[in-house]
């Protein structure tokens, strides 16, 4: 993917709809762009992220602007694609064989972002900590 250092094209619309991102090291998929306003470093498992909601998102029937279109306005649909990619981010930060500490550490991590305000606080920390270990078991 590649990374732009600017704010997406849709970045009004979010702040419109109640996203707290402005002045956020917040990252955005647009298809294979990855924006990066903020210029904050992004490891691989972010990029493996993000490149999950770009390939969703040029999947997806409506193309890139329906799928945000869904995100931002349908809870449940927001809630599934950040657990895909959370799940994605999860397993990529310890490599899928960490050790119990790594896999602890990933897993706290990963959880607290998936349960944070930014998403509208749709799942409990516990809640994402079940959801992200489901994808490893």
């Amino acid at each position: 993917m590649n990374i732009i250092h600017e704010r997406p094209p849709n970045f009004d619309a979010l702040v419109a709809a109640g996203f707290p991102i402005v002045n956020k090291p917040i990252l955005f998929a647009w298809g294979d762009i990855i924006y990066n306003p903020g210029k904050v470093i992004v490891p691989l498992p972010l990029q493996l992220h993000e490149a999950m909601h770009g390939e969703r998102q040029l999947a997806h029937s409506e193309g890139i602007e329906g799928w945000w279109q869904q995100y931002v306005y349908d809870d449940a649909f927001r809630l599934e694609e950040e657990v895909l990619a959370h799940q994605v981010e999860y397993r990529s930060w310890y490599g899928g064989c960490g050790n119990r500490h790594q896999r602890r550490n990933a897993l706290k991590a990963v959880a607290k972002k998936l349960s944070a305000p930014l998403y509208g606080r749709m799942i409990s920390p516990h809640k994402a900590r079940l959801i992200l270990r489901e994808a490893i078991c």
